[in-house]
């Protein structure tokens, strides 16, 4: 199970960043951290502050206020554009994902071993990918920087960091954990600058905002881990 969250969320976020910027991306995805605690209680009954709702509550107004648009036709804004698009809905259903694959991390790697999970997680996501073929266009050409980039973000963004999820996340609540996480966004923003010069427009940087806002109401709160069954 840990393996088809893992995939679902690598899978909704690379076909999200077709329709949508990385930094746009980057911030809606990290709606798991205050998504966590509410699927603990969803699932788990795990008691629920009010601010958890609050902190849900501001996430979402940042989501709406990213997808402000900018652009004016005749002089008017194109109110009719103020939805998410294809790309972010695809990306929230990343960030469900992650949140699902979160939570179960800190109920089932506390009794398997690390390299364990890790084998069977990416193992499982690499099935589920290659059954997935058939459906897609494949367009592929090996040069030497799609190689490096394959080669980087399969050792640091899927071993290195899997193994990493598994081994120390299981120590420290789920919220402390999403603490942590919570750097992401920043990361995606300032990746997106530095190394795509995307410039994000003032509504995008105050909705982004808001989003980093409560992820840090969210994930402050020390919550009673779930009772392991």
């Amino acid at each position: 199970m840990l393996g088809a969250f893992l995939c679902g969320g690598y899978i909704f976020q690379t076909i999200g960043l077709r329709y949508t910027t990385s930094a746009r991306a980057g911030f809606i995805t990290a709606m798991y951290v205050p998504l966590t605690p509410i699927l603990a209680w969803l699932l788990f009954r795990a008691k629920t502050r009010r601010r958890i709702w609050l902190a849900a509550a501001i996430a979402f107004l940042g989501i709406v206020t990213m997808s402000l648009p900018e652009t004016f036709v005749d002089g008017k804004p194109m109110l009719e554009q103020m939805v998410l698009n294809f790309g972010d809905q695809l990306i929230l259903l990343c960030a469900l994902c992650y949140g699902f694959h979160i939570l179960y991390i800190n109920r089932w790697s506390r009794a398997e071993n690390e390299l364990t999970l890790t084998w069977l997680q990416l193992t499982a996501t690499g099935l589920i990918a290659a059954a997935l073929l058939p459906f897609e266009k494949i367009h592929f050409a090996l040069t030497s920087q799609v190689a490096l980039a394959l080669g980087f973000t399969a050792i640091f963004g899927s071993v290195i960091a899997i193994w990493a999820m598994m081994r120390f996340q299981p120590r420290v609540p789920v919220a402390g954990a999403a603490v942590v996480y919570s750097m992401e966004p920043v990361m995606a923003g300032l990746a997106a600058w530095l190394m795509q010069d995307q410039v994000p427009p003032p509504l995008t940087i105050f909705g982004a905002a808001l989003i980093i806002l409560a992820m840090l109401i969210a994930a402050t709160i020390q919550e009673p881990e779930p009772a392991r069954s």
